[in-house]
């Protein structure tokens, strides 16, 4: 369980997970941080799978997911199409049922 974050650039849904941190320490912020970039619903599918992110403590996104279009998308809607497409797709092919 980590941190998520959603952006669009250049026709891809960026995945951004940040790691539980492992170090009780004062100060110390976040675990591990991975980006992935995933250009089809499969991609994003995968992309869950090797982060470990399918059920993430806080998800975030920028504003870029709902304005996709300026971010080499075809429509405003196409990153968060992609993604959704990509959740369901990891449910099923992870056989997840969160």
């Amino acid at each position: 369980m980590g941190n998520l974050f959603l952006s669009a650039d250049d026709g891809a849904v960026v995945l951004t997970y940040e790691h539980p941190d492992t170090l009780d320490l004062p100060g110390h912020r976040g675990g591990l941080e991975k980006t992935i970039r995933a250009y089809s619903p499969v991609q994003v599918a995968d992309a869950l799978h090797r982060l470990g992110a399918h059920m993430p403590t806080r998800a975030q996104h920028s504003s870029s997911m709902d304005f996709a279009s300026e971010y080499g998308f075809n429509s405003d809607r196409e990153a968060w199409s992609v993604y959704h497409a990509g959740v369901a797709t990891y449910n099923i092919k992870y056989n997840r049922s969160e």
